[in-house]
């Protein structure tokens, strides 16, 4: 087992979620303050590789996994730019749309559902900083959305917050959802934005995630 101290390290140690939902808030504070925190990706990855490292992983960070290795159509080995390397159980995780999981065979079920999600890194004015994750349930009926939508600020250290906002796409209409202005729509009204959309986005993601069973 590899994992992190959320007690400890990086990032920003959490007192609860607030979930918001028209025009009311619950808080739902963690029975540990500082039981889980939010923590930039780059970072996380910094400390699960060493987390790694210590309980006895190597590290190949110059090889990089060109395909896979079969025999008789099983997996015994990866191909990679520094040579074969050859094991009983492995490991893909490099994402929903993995070019070596699809070397494998898997494919996107387009029956599943995806997430239309967009993302914005933005200036958290509040003096005092956060200290609890806001999930906002109600987009479909703010927004007059097509289909359910989620939205969310989570704090992420130095006065900064990430806000963004989810969107299934498999429901009717919703080709004509454009997430990047249910995201503009979301900053003017998310708790720390204090209704001003102008905040500087130090970035800005746009992108669709299968959901589920959405890649087989």
């Amino acid at each position: 087992q590899v994992a992190t101290d959320s007690s400890a390290g990086s990032g920003v140690r959490l007192e609860g979620i607030q979930v918001l939902s028209h025009d009311r808030t619950v808080r739902l504070p963690f029975a540990t303050v500082g039981e889980a925190r939010t923590i930039k990706r780059g970072q996380l990855l910094r400390e699960l590789a060493q987390a790694a490292q210590d309980a006895g992983a190597a590290w190949r960070w110059d090889s990089a996994v060109t395909g896979p290795l079969l025999d008789d159509g099983v997996l015994v080995g990866v191909e990679t730019s520094s040579g074969a390397v050859f094991g009983r159980i492995f490991v893909v995780a490099d994402g929903a749309l993995s070019h070596f999981g699809r070397a494998l065979g898997t494919s996107r079920r387009r029956t599943r559902p995806q997430a239309l999600v967009a993302v914005a890194t933005i200036d958290d004015s509040a003096a005092e900083p956060r200290a609890w994750l806001d999930l906002a349930i109600d987009l479909r009926e703010l927004f007059d959305l097509p289909g359910p939508g989620l939205g969310w600020v989570a704090p992420v250290g130095n006065h900064r917050l990430d806000v963004g906002v989810g969107v299934l796409s498999t429901y009717r209409d919703s080709d004509s959802v454009i997430i990047a202005d249910v995201l503009s729509a979301w900053r003017a009204q998310a708790p720390g934005a204090h209704g001003d959309n102008q905040q500087v986005a130090y970035n800005t993601n746009i992108g669709r995630i299968p959901l589920g069973d959405g890649v087989w």
